[in-house]
């Protein structure tokens, strides 16, 4: 495990484009394997990831009245508009090279990582506003990270985190969708606000009904931007001796229509082999990872790769024992999907159990419900590019929490940033959840850790501060932690620990806004089941519910037997998903 090895297509690969499969592809079809990391926050911004770039924002009211909100960035495109060009790009490249640096690279190459996914905007390949300008020197940036991981021995593969119109309506995505603003002159209490959460959509691909949960239409120029975006990689780096793979785009959102996320990868993939044939395609599954859905998909192709996302932060409040346990079963989902013909990457994934980092859903935001747990509270630390060096950082510590607020509850007070609540035991814990999880993720095709570190000192999320604390192994060792976890055992099972799998549930009746679907929602171990009525009179299904980067949990649709590989009933566009 851990080497990468690409097989080149070959010169007989036939691409048909009329069921979107290959035959004719010479050698083995998917011999690779990452173990590795990604460098999030980077070149798109995350504002739970680098607060420190966003404390300059709070206390909106106080600076500019009842135009906050044109002042406020929460995100890549809002910081952009709210500093204007000269300024957030002189922040910006301040930024870009004090968040990587060469000591971050060197580290990681000798943690055993072999390949870091390196998280891009789409605008730095096809420009558009508010990015031109704002973002001079991004690409100049990612050559220099590039440079420094070949430096080092170590691969990279270029993820396109964000698209023209947002694929999920996430800050993650470049632009925050749908925002709706309260101003100050229009609250009781003066204060600035803003709601997400409840309205939040997506318009990479369209206009999108929140009634009806369906596009409206199709936005074909932002599909063929999407499109040249990719081929505009392709023709930058396709030689670069660096580079050895491609994720076209990240987590588009469930209702984004299947149809439409298939015919972009497989454009995608037409692209890569024309110039690229030794790089990997990396697929997310936009959240629907399910044999139904992608089994036939490039069946006969080389080099790609099916991305799932799974966390356990948004997953509901339980003890250690069922977070390790959930572990351990992943293991068996996974290689079912293997065995039918599915390579699967876990592309994002992180030692966390709650959702106390801070803005981990939004800036001065959250999820409703959201954290289920007391947090801890930190000291902010001093900005990373220096002192001095960032307005507003660090927070003034004698001042409570400030606007704008969002509908959800993380904000810094006094000076202390909110993070993750640790276990009693938490070293014994957190060794054994990450053995768990290394032993279910890394038996496919490898996997990434989300994120190589964090601003607010979070080592349940920062690869380097959790090898630092001796819970994540050297990579080289990774076979022999991962051996040695679940008790030798991938069915979810841990002899000698007690495990009440009904006990501690907690369970929420919620209603549509039209009343007309009642959802039940039950926490067993860390698995949400959900029983969702297919329709008026026409029974039901069982969902498993999985914890899902920013957004609440999400479902994915199998059937009455629970087998993510024996496929299930295809939506028109999307799977039904709710945040709780």
């Amino acid at each position: 495990g851990g080497a990468f090895m690409p097989r080149p297509a070959g010169s007989r690969l036939v691409i048909n484009s009329d069921n979107y499969t290959c035959s004719g592809a010479e050698g083995p079809l998917n011999d690779y394997h990452f173990r590795g990391t990604s460098l999030g926050g980077w070149l798109v911004l995350e504002p739970w990831i680098t607060p420190t770039l966003f404390y300059q924002f709070l206390g909106a009211t106080e600076r500019w009245g009842a135009e906050a909100p044109e002042h406020v960035g929460m995100d890549s495109y809002s910081f952009c508009t709210a500093l204007g060009d000269e300024e957030a790009n002189r922040q910006l490249r301040q930024h870009w090279e004090a968040w990587v640096t060469e000591e971050d690279i060197a580290s990681l190459a000798a943690s055993g990582v072999d390949t870091l996914r390196l998280p891009v905007g789409d605008f730095m390949f096809r420009e558009y506003e508010p990015y031109v300008g704002c973002f001079d020197g991004a690409v100049d940036e990612l050559h220099r990270v590039l440079s420094l991981i070949d430096a080092h021995g170590m691969k990279a593969v270029i993820d396109v985190h964000t698209m023209v119109g947002s694929q999920s309506g996430l800050d993650n995505s470049g632009v925050t969708v749908l925002l709706e603003w309260t101003r100050s002159n229009e609250t009781l209490d003066n204060t600035t606000r803003f709601q997400h959460w409840p309205i939040r959509s997506a318009g990479w691909v369209g206009d999108f009904d929140l009634e009806a949960l369906e596009y409206k239409n199709i936005k074909h120029e932002n599909l063929e931007h999407a499109v040249e975006v990719i081929r505009n990689i392709v023709d930058m780096l396709h030689d670069h001796p660096a580079v050895v793979g491609l994720e076209p785009v990240n987590e588009p959102w469930e209702h984004t229509p299947m149809h439409l996320v298939k015919q972009f990868y497989f454009d995608a993939y037409e692209i890569v082999q024309e110039k690229a044939p030794h790089w990997v395609l990396l697929l997310h599954d936009s959240f629907r990872l399910s044999a139904h859905f992608w089994k036939d998909f490039l069946r006969g192709c080389p080099n790609y790769g099916f991305d799932t996302h799974i966390y356990q932060a948004w997953a509901e409040a339980n003890s250690a024992t069922s977070y390790i346990s959930d572990s351990c079963a992943q293991y068996g989902r996974l290689q079912k999907l293997e065995e039918v013909g599915m390579p699967v990457i876990v592309g994002e994934w992180s030692l966390a159990t709650d959702n106390c980092a801070m803005w981990l859903n939004g800036f001065n935001d959250n999820v409703y419900g959201f954290p289920q747990v007391e947090c801890e509270r930190v000291t902010c630390p001093p900005p990373y590019m220096g002192e001095g060096m960032q307005p507003g950082a660090p927070p003034d510590p004698s001042l409570p929490a400030q606007d704008p607020f969002g509908t959800g509850n993380s904000y810094v007070e006094y000076g202390t940033c909110p993070r993750g609540r640790p276990f009693e035991d938490e070293d014994k814990v957190m060794t054994n959840l990450a053995a768990a999880k290394l032993k279910a993720f890394d038996a496919g095709h490898g996997f990434f850790f989300w994120n190589f570190k964090t601003d607010v000192p979070e080592y349940r999320w920062s690869f380097l501060l959790a090898r630092e604390r001796g819970y994540l192994p050297h990579m080289s060792a990774v076979d022999h932690v991962a051996g040695e976890a679940c008790h030798g055992k991938g069915n979810g099972t841990i002899p000698g620990d007690e495990i009440d799998q009904e006990g501690g549930a907690n369970s929420a009746v919620l209603l549509t806004a039209g009343g007309l679907l009642l959802v039940v929602v039950v926490a067993v171990g860390v698995t949400l089941v959900r029983w969702r009525a297919r329709g008026r009179n026409e029974g039901y299904e069982r969902v498993e519910m999985t914890g899902s980067r920013r957004g609440g949990p999400r479902g994915r649709y199998y059937q009455h037997d629970e087998d993510p590989a024996a496929g299930a009933e295809e939506q028109k566009g999307h799977v039904g998903s709710i945040n709780i």
